[in-house]
């Protein structure tokens, strides 16, 4: 519902306009402008639009985004998107944006993703550009985060659902855009991995995703490495090196049994295929100068 509205209109020049609307059980303040093109094929066109909400009402503003993802959540503050056209280029679709928020709590479920991401206490901005190379970067902060296991859908292509917005996606098609990420996680949750003082960059383009660098606290030890999955393929490689992390981890993440327990140092690398997993290939080594052995289970592996 729009609550407040100024417009201010030079004839043949400009039309300028500021609101103040409710929207989706949140409050909204925007202001904007269009200029007169006709040298650009177009009567009007908008210059920058600027919004701002500090009452965001997660869950229902997440039905009426086109984003990839279903979304969920609590409370929202902090909010703001900053629009802008390049100035002095003639190509109607070199503009560049910003977004951010805050949220106390939110869920985010990539299409064709089984798990989603949970996160609390959030950050989020983010700088999305179009234009000759079209490109995004976000920074992603959380006190808590509950992610999806690594060989499952993150960040799917961020673009409107096709089977949602086919007019749209005639009038606008979809655009490949790179994207780049920073995450930080105060604690994180990764099944089967848990940890704290989490930090990561991570990247999706067109048949690729990855993580190039992440660090993380995990017991009393420290693990960083990298992994990278390759959509053509199928398949995904995963490098890892660590000190004084639990052994446990390493053996729920490659499926084997508990037969050890202890703190842990060593370095590895692997590769699989997700269609094949008999097709796993990789190589490392760790030492326990400390810990068990269940002999049981063992003896039971054979």
């Amino acid at each position: 519902a729009l609550a407040n509205a100024r417009v201010t209109w030079v004839p043949g020049a400009s039309v300028g306009y500021a609101v103040e609307a409710d929207l989706a059980a949140s409050k909204f303040s925007a202001e904007g402008a269009f200029v007169h093109a006709p040298a650009a094929g177009r009567t009007w066109s908008l210059t920058h639009l600027d919004a701002a909400s500090s009452d965001l009402d997660i869950s229902a503003l997440g039905r009426c985004l086109r984003f990839p993802y279903r979304i969920s959540g609590g409370h929202g503050t902090d909010a703001y998107f900053r629009w802008r056209r390049t100035p002095g280029s003639d190509d109607p679709q070199d503009w560049s944006a910003e977004v951010g928020c805050r949220a106390d709590e939110i869920a985010l479920l990539p299409d064709g993703g089984a798990a989603a991401m949970q996160l609390a206490d959030m950050q989020l901005d983010a700088l999305i550009t179009r234009g000759d190379a079209p490109a995004g970067e976000m920074t992603l902060t959380a006190s808590e985060a509950r992610m999806p296991p690594l060989n499952t859908t993150w960040f799917p292509p961020a673009r409107a659902r096709v089977e949602h917005d086919a007019e749209l996606m005639a009038r606008f098609p979809e655009v490949e855009r790179e994207w780049t990420y920073a995450l930080r996680a105060d604690k994180l949750r990764l099944p089967p991995w848990e940890g704290a003082h989490f930090e990561g960059e991570a990247y999706t383009r067109p048949g690729a995703s990855g993580l190039p660098r992440f660090i993380a606290q995990v017991g009393d030890g420290e693990i960083s490495g990298e992994y990278h999955s390759d959509s053509a393929a199928n398949a995904y490689d995963f490098s890892t090196a660590w000190a004084g992390v639990p052994i446990r981890y390493f053996l729920e993440h490659l499926e084997f049994p508990n037969a050890l327990e202890g703190p842990s140092t060593g370095a590895f690398r692997y590769t699989t295929h997700r269609d094949d997993p008999a097709a796993l290939q990789g190589n490392g080594g760790l030492e326990m100068t400390e810990g068990v052995i269940h002999t049981d289970l063992l003896v039971a592996g054979f």
